[in-house]
């Protein structure tokens, strides 16, 4: 086929649109499925009849429904000690609930056989410009990184041990993640699996594990999950012995050693089966709020800190490449939001909603194997070779964009 202007503009619209269908639109999905200000799995319960009877039952369960998903908003956003100090404004905030709401979805309603109650579950999206705004004026100091998603595994455990409650612990912990908004996958459990995630690799921060991690799962965090059940011996030889339930989380980082960063929690049981069965759900929400609370402290900050930065990605039409260097980018802790801007035949334009040292995220962007050279008000991205190199071309520099 002899190609002349005509036909070169279409093959330009085609590549266009194929890389809008690619990427663009899941880009779109996955922001919006991850974003921190959608709060899923609300549920509700109206106790009937009402003591007034002005409003419906279901308008009585979306209003108690907004304030429950405000509250969880604050908790994965807000530290409990600047909750504490701002306890009187973000009170205050309620009142205004109505305003802060974006969109809110009825997953179900089921009501009660002998009408007594109705239930409902609910997905409520918050305005993050309306939020933004307020915590904003008042000065609050805030995190709009979303949790990163997380593989949860066992440990090898001791033998010594009375018994153990691994599956119980890891099935609450992924309850108790997924309430504040975290993505927390379980391994397959094949003999790839078996292979590969060895504790003692991801202890030791092994950066080609944690690349095929990424590669398999869609994650770069690693959490191993260890519960335990200890016999105490009486004090007196006619007492009963009691039984001590302990969980913990060892937490694995790409080229760090992995650090016990979540400490532990305990619960004291009168016989074994208590300490198994009970315990789990306990023990699995005091280490998520630690996690989260660890979290928050991390990547909170004012809005005077906050910058948006502009990155042009010549992709050289490697799409797969591209899409994976969009999702790193989303996980990259201090990256709140991330939006496609402009589109050519070579690359895209990314715009980033960026909280943090801008040496982090070169750094970690040219782990991910691609070049970084800072121009006029945005950073120019090329491919390198893969795999990308462990030295830092940019240690001891300070990076712009503030």
């Amino acid at each position: 086929m002899k190609l002349t202007p005509q036909t070169g503009l279409v093959a330009l619209v085609f590549t266009l649109t194929l890389l809008v269908t690619l990427t663009a639109r899941p880009l779109q999905a996955q922001q919006q499925d991850s974003s921190i200000y959608q709060v899923e799995s609300v549920r509700v319960r109206v106790t009937l009849p009402l003591p007034k009877q002005q409003s419906s039952p279901r308008a009585v369960g979306l209003w108690r429904g907004k304030s429950i998903a405000l509250d969880r908003l604050f908790s994965r956003m807000i530290g409990l000690s600047e909750r504490q100090e701002q306890h009187d404004f973000l009170r205050g905030l309620y009142k205004d609930v109505d305003k802060l709401t974006k969109r809110i979805t009825v997953n179900s309603e089921k009501w009660q056989p002998d009408g007594s109650a109705v239930d409902l579950i609910l997905s409520v999206t918050f305005s993050r410009e309306q939020v933004r705004s307020r915590l904003d004026g008042q000065g609050v100091n805030y995190s709009e990184v979303p949790f990163p998603p997380i593989l949860l595994i066992t440990m090898q455990r001791d033998s010594d041990k009375v018994s153990a409650f691994d599956h119980a612990l890891m099935e609450a912990v992924q309850f108790h993640g997924e309430q504040i908004g975290m993505q927390i996958f379980t391994p397959l459990e094949d003999t790839v699996d078996m292979v590969n995630l060895k504790p003692d690799k991801i202890i030791a921060g092994d950066p080609w594990l944690y690349r095929w991690v990424a590669q398999r799962y869609g994650v770069n965090q690693v959490w191993m999950v260890n519960g335990q059940v200890y016999r105490n011996p009486p004090v007196d030889l006619f007492d009963a012995p009691f039984f001590q339930s302990q969980g913990q989380i060892i937490h694995g980082g790409n080229g760090l050693a992995a650090q016990q960063r979540l400490g532990q929690a305990t619960s004291y049981a009168a016989d074994q089966a208590d300490a198994e069965r009970c315990h789990a759900d306990q023990i699995a929400k005091q280490l998520i709020v630690q996690f989260q609370e660890a979290w928050i402290n991390q990547h909170a900050s004012r809005s005077s800190m906050r910058h948006r930065l502009v990155l042009e990605v010549e992709h050289r039409m490697d799409l797969k490449r591209y899409a994976q260097l969009a999702q790193q980018l989303r996980e990259q802790a201090g990256v709140a939001a991330l939006r496609v801007s402009g589109l050519n035949n070579r690359g895209v334009v990314l715009e980033l909603d960026y909280q943090g040292e801008d040496s982090a995220l070169q750094r970690a962007i040219v782990k991910a194997g691609w070049q970084v050279q800072l121009a006029e008000g945005y950073w120019a991205l090329s491919p390198l070779s893969f795999p990308a190199p462990f030295n830092d071309p940019f240690a001891g520099r300070v990076g712009g964009g503030r």
